[in-house]
């Protein structure tokens, strides 16, 4: 019924209104990377950010996750796609192990996520830890919840295989394009 568009840059808005502008159940808002102010309270069924938040450092989540529970309706759900690098952070020096080649914050991780899903009355249901990069468990796919009920144990699932899974998808669908699609126009 409702779609609400926040992002911290006009050029991001401005392309989605130009691209959505017929759609009159859109609202579109530029924020400043932290707060949700224009947002009502338990207004939001559903929260979703892909890609861009494994930039967002771990101040942007405390901030966020205070934001996201004060605007879900009661049962209402996220998915966030976020940094894992804090991952590899050595405890008693913050040192990293391992390194990024695409960027991702390194003070954010699986675990400060669920961690910051608790302290805002928050339920992380679940989590797929991946490797963006070879071998390298960089980011996390995080599935979370406004619990009208009891909860349980976050389900963790480290998929080694996310990137051929992502090839393979490409290939399939490539080969299930209509032909007008692909640039063949014979039936």
């Amino acid at each position: 019924k409702k779609l609400t568009l926040v992002d911290i840059t006009d050029k991001c808005i401005e392309a989605c209104k130009k691209r959505f502008g017929s759609y009159s159940h859109i609202c579109y808002y530029v924020n400043d990377g932290r707060s949700l102010d224009m947002i009502d309270d338990a207004s939001v069924d559903f929260v979703f950010s892909w890609d861009s938040l494994v930039h967002a450092d771990k101040g942007v989540f405390e901030s966020y996750l205070m934001y996201f529970s004060r605007i879900l309706s009661p049962g209402g759900c996220g998915f966030i796609h976020h940094s894992n690098m804090a991952a590899y952070a050595d405890p008693s020096t913050g040192e990293l192990s391992a390194k990024s080649g695409h960027w991702r914050d390194t003070t954010m991780s699986a675990e400060i996520f669920r961690l910051l899903c608790r302290q805002n009355g928050l339920f992380c249901i679940s989590q797929e830890i991946i490797p963006w990069e070879k071998d390298l468990f960089s980011d996390a796919f995080s599935f979370f919840c406004k619990p009208i009920g009891e909860i349980g144990e976050t389900r963790i699932f480290e998929n080694k295989h996310f990137m051929l899974e992502v090839d393979n998808l490409r290939r399939i669908s490539e080969v299930n394009k209509p032909a007008k699609a692909m640039g063949n126009t014979q039936s």
